[in-house]
């Protein structure tokens, strides 16, 4: 990261995807394809399996999150699947009727943020809803977690900052970027936020 250079590099895909989302826990990247999730080797980059969640863009892959033991997969319309890395074992339900594109793990919860502006908190173990704290009216499309705070941003182009310990809103900022955004990482106290639409960081 610090050079810039590639390190290592494998074609694993027959054809271009704008829709896949990448996740790590440090030993393994989770991809997902639309309704397939494939997983490699964090260093090697080597494919360890293939599991087919769905069938066609009706329950496709929204949100993904990975923590050391679990994979888990938002599908469209309020699903959510958890995969075991030790035997594959799924777990699936469905947590609302609203899709999640975003999802984030800590300690024993995770967050999904949902299109129709709320964010859950579920148990991982049980993965039921514990909570729902209302953000907005629209899509809270990008998580990002730094210690017992959330960072949250919406479509409404406004950044929640979440306190996960009492699972409260901090505050709130608007127009942020002047069209949807993500976040892409926080370092020395500072947030690192992209707009691709915007073309800007």
């Amino acid at each position: 990261a610090k050079t810039g250079r590639i390190e290592r590099q494998k074609k694993v895909f027959e054809k271009d995807g704008k829709s896949r989302l990448i996740r790590t826990n440090g030993k393994v990247l989770a991809v997902s394809d639309f309704c397939t999730l494939s997983v490699f080797d964090a260093d090697t980059l080597d494919k360890i399996f293939e599991i087919k969640l769905g069938e066609d863009l009706t329950d496709d892959i929204c949100g993904l999150a990975a923590d050391d033991s679990f994979l888990y997969a938002c599908i469209r319309n309020g699903g959510l699947t958890r995969i075991a890395l030790s035997d594959l074992t799924q777990s699936s339900t469905v947590i609302g009727n609203a899709s999640s594109w975003s999802l984030a793990v800590w300690e024993d919860k995770l967050y999904a943020g949902t299109v129709d502006g709320k964010l859950l908190r579920l148990d991982k173990q049980t993965l039921k809803t514990e909570a729902v704290l209302p953000l907005s009216r629209q899509n809270v499309k990008s998580l990002y977690r730094s210690g017992g705070t959330l960072y949250a941003a919406g479509q409404d182009k406004k950044l929640y900052v979440i306190d996960l310990p009492t699972f409260s809103l901090v505050r709130k900022t608007s127009n942020i970027h002047p069209m949807m955004f993500d976040i892409i990482g926080e370092k020395g106290g500072v947030l690192y936020t992209v707009s691709h639409p915007a073309c800007e960081i």
